[in-house]
Parts: C-alpha cells; sequence; structure tokens
C-alpha cells in the first residue's frame, strides 16, 4: 500500500484504488485524481450530516464528485438512509453511478476495494476517448441529437449533433439552437428530459414506468455538451427491439401476441392519459420482448419540451390530455385494418 498523503492519511493508493478519508481526504485528492482510478470513499456519520446540512452550493458539488463512475462510498446502516436523500441517489444502478455499501464493522476495506476496480470504467472521459475513435455504433438519430451504443455495457447515450455532422439541408435556426443548447443545462433537450422523468415519470404508476428505459441519467462530455444515458431497450436474447410501425405488420404480431399489444396500447394509452405526459412522438414506441415471449410496449426516444410560440401546454395538464389523444389517434388510424375495433373504442373517453 503506497501513502499519497503523510500526515493524517486523508486519501491512500490500495492497489490501483484511492482509498479516501471523508469529505477532507475528498478535497485533498481532487477531480483529476478521482477521474482516472477507482475510488473508495470513507464517510463518518459526522461527514454524513455534513454532506445533510451544507449550503446548497457545496451539496450540488458534492453530488457532481459522488456521481463520477467508478465511485463507492462506505457508511454505517444508521447513515445511509440520510446520505442516500443527500445526494438524490434514488434508484442508480451501480454499473453507471456510485453505489453506497456498509461499512465492515472491522474498518477492513480489501473486499470493498476490489468491488471498486471491478466496477465498469464508465466515465467521461472513457466515453470521449471511444466517441472520438469511433468505438460507439450508432443506434439512431434524429434532427438533433444522434443515440449511440456505449460499448460492452447495456447503455446508450444521446448528443447534440456535431456542427459537420447536421443532416442535409439543415436550417441556420438549427444549427443557432444546437449552438446555444449544446452547453446550457437549462436548456438543453436532454437535460430537460432528464428532469421531467425524475420529476414527474418517476411519480407515475408503475405500469407507466414500466414503458420508460431502467436508468436515465444525464452526462456531460467536453465538446460534445450535456447528453443523456439510459438502458439500453432490446429484446431478452439481445436482439434489437422492433418500432411499432414494423410490429405491427409483421407476421411475428398475430394470436396471442396481438392480444398482448392491444392490451399494453390500451393500458399505455389510459396511463399517459390519465398522468398528462407530455409525449406526442407516438411513432418512437418499440416492441420488446421478454424472456418468456410476451409483449412489452417500451419507449426509446422521449422529448418532453414543447416546440410551440407558446407553450400553453405546460400550463394546463387538459391541453396536454388533448394533444396526447390526437398524436395517438393520427398514428394508430392507419392500422385499423390491422387492430380490432375495441382498440379504437376504447380511445375516446
Amino acid at each position: 500500500m503506497e501513502s499519497m498523503q503523510t500526515a493524517d492519511s486523508e486519501y491512500r493508493e490500495d492497489a490501483g484504488v484511492t482509498v479516501i478519508s471523508g469529505l477532507d481526504g475528498l478535497e485533498a485528492a481532487g477531480l483529476p485524481q478521482l477521474r482516472c482510478r477507482p475510488a473508495v470513499v470513507v464517510c463518518s456519520s459526522e461527514d454524513v450530516h455534513t454532506i445533510a446540512t451544507c449550503g446548497r452550493r457545496r451539496r450540488s458539488m458534492l453530488r457532481r464528485v459522488f456521481r463520477l463512475p467508478r465511485i463507492i462510498v462506505t457508511a454505517s446502516a444508521a447513515d445511509v438512509p440520510l446520505l442516500k436523500t443527500a445526494l438524490g441517489w434514488d434508484g442508480v444502478l451501480p454499473e453507471v453511478l456510485p453505489q453506497i455499501v456498509l461499512a465492515a464493522p472491522s474498518g477492513d476495506l480489501s473486499e470493498i476495494c476490489l468491488q471498486a476496480r471491478c466496477i465498469p470504467p464508465l466515465s467521461a472521459l472513457g466515453l470521449m476517448r471511444a466517441l472520438e475513435a469511433g468505438q460507439m455504433p450508432e443506434l439512431g438519430h434524429g434532427s438533433r441529437r444522434i443515440c449511440r451504443k456505449v460499448a460492452g455495457l447495456p447503455y446508450c447515450v444521446k448528443f447534440y449533433r456535431q456542427p459537420d455532422d447536421l443532416p442535409e439541408g439543415a436550417s441556420h435556426e438549427l444549427l443557432r439552437e444546437l449552438s446555444l443548447e449544446r452547453d446550457d443545462e437549462r436548456r438543453n433537450t436532454s437535460c430537460e428530459e432528464y428532469a421531467y422523468f425524475r420529476k414527474t415519470v418517476a411519480a407515475c404508476p408503475a405500469s407507466l414506468r414500466a414503458v420508460f428505459p431502467d436508468c436515465v441519467e444525464k452526462i456531460y462530455l467536453p465538446g460534445h455538451g450535456w447528453g443523456i444515458l439510459e438502458t439500453l431497450v432490446t429484446h431478452a436474447d439481445g436482439s434489437p427491439v422492433m418500432p411499432m410501425v414494423a410490429w405491427l405488420r409483421s407476421p411475428a404480431c398475430s394470436g396471442v401476441r396481438k392480444e398482448e399489444t392491444v392490451a399494453c396500447l390500451s393500458q399505455l394509452y389510459r396511463d399517459f392519459y390519465r398522468c398528462a405526459i407530455r409525449f406526442f412522438d407516438v411513432q418512437n414506441l418499440v416492441v420488446q420482448l421478454d424472456a418468456d415471449g410476451h409483449v412489452r410496449i417500451r419507449l426509446t426516444d422521449f422529448e418532453p419540451r414543447s416546440r410551440t410560440l407558446i407553450p400553453v401546454d405546460r400550463l394546463c395538464r387538459q391541453l396536454v390530455r388533448n394533444k396526447f389523444r390526437r398524436r395517438f389517434l393520427r398514428f394508430f388510424n392507419y392500422f385499423r385494418d390491422v387492430l380490432p375495433p375495441s382498440f379504437y373504442e376504447g380511445l375516446r373517453g
């Protein structure tokens, strides 16, 4: 073990893992040290109390630090609930974001250090290098964003297009929007999607939440701006999901699977309408088959932003419901020869 701090051992090196003692050690280690290698942060009860009661600016800074990939935080069982609340770690995945583990009564960190070394290196630097090396294949694209798969991990990332990668015939207005919004956390589409998901969708019924990706997190890459990282939606066997347009016309959508599709679409309509979810791009719905071959309706692209001059649908939930119903009916009217009349009767209310 190589000591990195001689006086009070605020942080040290242990077989490739940086072991940090408390908030003082965290500040002494610095961000460059935390970005380049796995780390274990040992938080005492006093440290947890400080995180929970510190000012907004410092807590925001600590959240950004603790959200660095490949970080494990240890705390006592009594302090874990308070620490999770203070840092906003609700439903995060250990493969992507920090995780909290219980501190060993003996103070032994060997097993925890081994766990830290096993966390996949999904860091901003790693993603940026993979993007520049062309190691993240494109999964899909729109006029503003491109979705790419994270190599070796079941996740995908979406970032704004680069100025030299705009679609043919792109307007100057689109170029201006992308330039202004790329690094603006308040106006970036991915940040708005993340905020809406965490504030509104997370509070909705489980049947509605199940439509969205399991993990949704925002991420920042220099040169690429703000983006969003999501769990990659695939079939249970790992094969790509099928867009709703193709699924309804495919031979696989017959018999029991067709009945399941109709039931899932009806449930989705009821949930989204009742909760007034700002989802209007119905063509982005896809069909996923689970391990037993049953049908699930999933959503792979979601932009809650209103692009109207006066976004009145943000002020009135009934206007959101009406717009969703119009878009939903407009899309599925093309499939009246496939879907049963009972499906459309349920969309009138």
